[in-house]
């Protein structure tokens, strides 16, 4: 038997939506020069000031172009070299410059998942 309360309860909050994975952030990195970054299944990439960690760069697939929309699923970077490198589930690696807040290049790198990205400096 279904009360009118637990119809209520399905209708405002699914079970499927609480733990939806949309924003899900895939890695997070601090580097003191640089600040924090993070990135998301979605293809966005953040930085925050190293010291109050408010968000000083964003880049998504809407103010990228086309052909460097991408899913994240990994991110390494090297302060050194000064770039970052994200690697995405279709295959994508995308190389930014996180001191000049840039895309550098987005190449179609894999035929599958890139897992893991490591820039050895």
């Amino acid at each position: 038997m279904i009360t009118k309360e637990s119809e209520v309860t399905q209708k405002i909050a699914p079970a499927e939506d609480k733990f939806s994975n949309k924003n899900e952030i895939t890695t997070i990195c601090y580097v003191k020069d640089i600040g924090l970054m993070t990135s998301q299944l979605t293809g966005s990439v953040k930085i925050y000031d190293a010291f109050d960690f408010k968000e000083v760069w964003h880049s998504n697939n809407k103010n990228r172009k086309q052909t460097q929309h991408t899913s994240i699923t990994t991110m390494a970077i090297s302060p050194q070299l000064g770039i970052m490198a994200t690697g995405g589930a279709h295959g994508r690696l995308m190389v930014l410059d996180p001191y000049a807040f840039g895309v550098l290049n987005c190449i179609q790198a894999h035929s599958c998942e890139i897992k893991k990205i490591l820039i050895y400096s």
